[in-house]
């Protein structure tokens, strides 16, 4: 009787011991699980928004080439460019324009670029790279940060910031691309 009496007590005292370390190791596991699954889902955001814009960029491009050889004024055209990659934009909450959260820079040949929308933050958008615009062609350059931080208030669209807590931040980031097309 003592036996089974002492095998018991040493498979209660195994069974506590075994849930503390079943608690300790959930403590330890779940703070990198949780981080780098919210990691996952950032990057998936910054994915989405990236490819909506080189979408909205390549039909901007389009676009302006289109509209080149009706002989509208470049202001005309840079408005209408706008309205265009505005529909993609959208989706993501980005809008070119007026308060918006996005700038675009269109270019022909040795013309001076024609921008249309401000960039929120103090953010400004740098030159594109590559050759200089041929007089036949058109490039269309969009520019917007990936975090707008408005004051006191959570950060709003295109992408949260979720792991500047882990000191991965993106509010000092910004998407620029270009796309240049023939003109029609």
């Amino acid at each position: 009787m003592r036996i089974v009496l002492s095998v018991l007590a040493r498979r209660e005292s195994d069974q506590s011991f075994r849930r503390g370390a079943v608690s300790l190791e959930f403590l330890l596991v779940f703070p990198v699980v949780f981080f780098a699954t919210l990691a996952v889902f950032q990057f998936g955001l910054i994915a989405l928004v990236i490819q909506t814009s080189t979408n909205a960029v390549i039909e901007g491009a389009r676009k302006a080439a289109a509209h080149f050889s009706t002989g509208a004024s470049e202001v005309t055209i840079a408005n209408e460019v706008a309205t265009e990659m505005n529909k993609y934009l959208n989706v993501n909450g980005l809008k070119i324009g007026n308060r918006g959260t996005a700038q675009i820079r269109m270019e022909r040949g040795a013309t001076s670029p024609e921008t249309v929308g401000t960039l929120p933050g103090g953010f400004t958008m740098d030159a594109a790279s590559g050759p200089a615009v041929q007089p036949s062609e058109v490039r269309v350059t969009l520019c917007f940060p990936l975090v707008v931080s408005t004051g006191a208030s959570s950060p709003e669209h295109p992408i949260p910031d979720w792991l500047k807590w882990i000191g991965f931040s993106l509010a000092s980031k910004k998407f620029q691309m270009s796309s240049r097309a023939v003109l029609e």
